[in-house]
């Protein structure tokens, strides 16, 4: 399984490209380098075309960190049932494992 995780975490890295609206607006801006995938640093463009000018207007605000708001997720009634439901799953099974 963690065989699997480390090659599935290599593809992601080598091939899938930076899409955060905030680092890359809307694709007219190249990313730093680490923010680049392996392919696009290993093939990046020697020159940039006069039409391709980057358009900075495009890019979002920095999205804000908000640490609890998982937690509020638990005050509503579908969550807090499911959530319930599993961690009673989990404990029955974690006892009989002896």
């Amino acid at each position: 399984m963690a065989g699997f995780a480390g090659f599935m975490l290599t593809i992601i890295l080598m091939f899938l490209p930076e899409t955060l609206r905030s680092i890359v607006g809307n694709g007219s801006i190249l990313p730093s380098p680490r923010h680049q995938s392996v392919l696009t640093l290993l093939t990046k463009r020697k020159s940039i075309l006069i039409d391709e000018i980057p358009k900075y207007g495009s890019l979002e605000r920095k999205p804000e960190i908000k640490v609890f708001a998982t937690i509020r997720l638990i005050a509503h009634k579908d969550t807090a049932c499911s959530l319930l439901y599993y961690a009673l799953f989990f404990a029955s099974y974690a006892i009989t494992q002896v």
